[in-house]
């Protein structure tokens, strides 16, 4: 006979667990109330948003015209075709430059990999500044392309960390048994290692694909040609220094109204690629993160 032996909960144990769930729902309603407010005011009437204060917990008169506007503002469609541009070219460097390197530091017939990870590690700690940084962008014919947006955080130290220990948790078997049957270097990354460890190069391609959408700074300092500046520029123009770019000298009312929402359209159209993406490789997140940081 099979006996199972359940153990009852306590009144303590219900009120603790009662206690974490309604800890979560705050946090939930906390966190997701702010994006939906965005949404609800994006899709609502212009002149109900402007002048019904309070929380909105659903569509305010339901319209898409002002979707229609932002859509039909050219500074939108080529702050977002470069921003999709620099994410392409600027992963591509990251990843790649990333995975050469977590390799190479990886290995164990590279005598100075100590010496070379400290020295890698040591620039998360101090870093050169921004005045140093621009100079060098400067001095290097940078200035004012795209590669000043890309080149300069080419690898994220913390990225080329937990690809590094990605590689070394690879079983020696495998590599060994390769090296036997006559594979390279390259052959042993590209044919073993990186197959082992897809879930977590999965997982730094979204780190970099996120990093390189969001950023703004980067552009705001090294870029001033306008057809360069990456949607998050232009974001940033709308809500801080109230630049709709559709508003003209003596804008109506109804204009005013309608520049508001505008804010609120824009806001959805930068964070819709992210949301549509990360769903389809969350499953990688957990076990390519734990990948990289179980075995140092």
């Amino acid at each position: 006979m099979r006996f199972s032996i359940m153990k009852r909960k306590t009144t303590g144990d219900v009120l603790f667990e009662l206690f974490v769930s309604v800890l979560l729902a705050v946090i939930l309603v906390v966190t997701l109330y702010p994006f939906l407010y965005v949404v609800f005011a994006s899709f609502s009437d212009p002149y109900r948003v402007v002048t019904e204060a309070g929380p909105m917990f659903w569509f305010k008169g339901f319209t898409v015209e002002t979707y229609l506007d932002v859509l039909d503002t050219k500074d939108i469609w080529t702050g977002f075709r470069n921003s999709v541009m620099y994410v392409i070219v600027g992963v591509s460097i990251n990843i790649t430059l990333t995975i050469l390197g977590g390799y190479a530091l990886s290995r164990k017939q590279l005598k100075i990999r100590n010496v070379v990870m400290l020295g890698i590690v040591f620039t998360m700690i101090f870093k050169g500044g921004l005045i140093p940084n621009y100079i060098l962008v400067r001095q290097l014919n940078m200035y004012n392309t795209i590669w000043a947006i890309v080149l300069p955080s080419a690898i994220n130290t913390m990225n080329l960390v937990i690809m590094r220990t990605g590689f070394a948790a690879v079983p020696a078997d495998l590599e060994e048994s390769a090296k036997i049957d006559g594979a390279s270097d390259f052959t042993t990354l590209t044919k073993i290692a990186l197959p082992v460890t897809a879930s977590t190069v999965t997982t730094l391609i979204m780190y970099y694909a996120v990093t390189r959408w969001n950023a703004w700074f980067s552009a705001y300092i090294y870029i001033r040609n306008r057809q360069l500046l990456p949607l998050q520029i232009i974001l940033r123009e709308i809500l801080i220094e109230d630049n709709t770019g559709t508003m003209k000298d003596g804008a109506n009312a109804a204009e005013v109204y309608r520049a508001e929402t505008f804010k609120y359209c824009t806001i959805v159209i930068s964070t819709l690629p992210i949301l549509i993406v990360y769903p389809f490789i969350q499953k990688f997140f957990g076990k390519g993160v734990m990948v990289g940081a179980i075995k140092g």
